[in-house]
């Protein structure tokens, strides 16, 4: 009975062993929408501008090299069009402003061995790319058109992790 016991246990070594070596699927894609609250520039607190709401959408892909490691692409967009305030009469505008944001990101990706919670993201760098232009209407205001852009480096911090739901699908936990 124990010898028999023995090669029972043993023989669920093998599998215990193939189960704990699930390879990382070759790419990842993922896309999402994505809402951020930008504090902006001192200088147009008298405008009525401490921060700006915006909204947008966000896409990676990933592709694992083994089955621990892999590199990440990330690239976002976000979108506003924030309230003035004219400091001198005191009249407010709206849709007078077209602002946005734009991210290109690539940092590397670690695969957890749970399986369960696949990536782990711990930081990307890249460039943003923020602009801003006056709407036909805020031309129409102020009499002409204007435009603004700038590009800068940019670092998102990381983290988070996906949570399978099936073998093809996943939830993005946290970011």
């Amino acid at each position: 009975m124990k010898r028999f016991l023995f090669l029972a246990v043993l023989s669920l070594v093998p599998a215990a062993s193939s189960f704990a070596q699930r390879t990382a699927p070759q790419f990842e894609v993922f896309g999402g929408a994505t809402w951020i609250r930008a504090d902006i520039s001192p200088d147009l607190k008298a405008f009525g501008l401490s921060h700006v709401n915006a909204t947008g959408w966000n896409a990676s892909a990933t592709e694992n090299v083994n089955s621990w490691f892999g590199g990440t692409l990330d690239f976002s967009g976000v979108y506003s069009r924030p309230t003035i305030t004219d400091p001198v009469t005191g009249a407010t505008f709206s849709n007078q402003i077209n602002a946005s944001a734009y991210t290109f990101l690539f940092g590397p990706s670690f695969v957890s061995p749970r399986p369960q919670n696949r990536s782990i993201r711990p930081g990307v760098v890249g460039a943003a790319n923020v602009r801003a232009s006056t709407t036909s209407q805020g031309a129409l205001a102020i009499g002409t058109a204007a435009k603004s852009s700038d590009t800068r480096f940019a670092l998102a911090a990381g983290g988070g992790a996906d949570i399978l739901v099936s073998r093809s699908i996943a939830l993005r936990g946290t970011r």
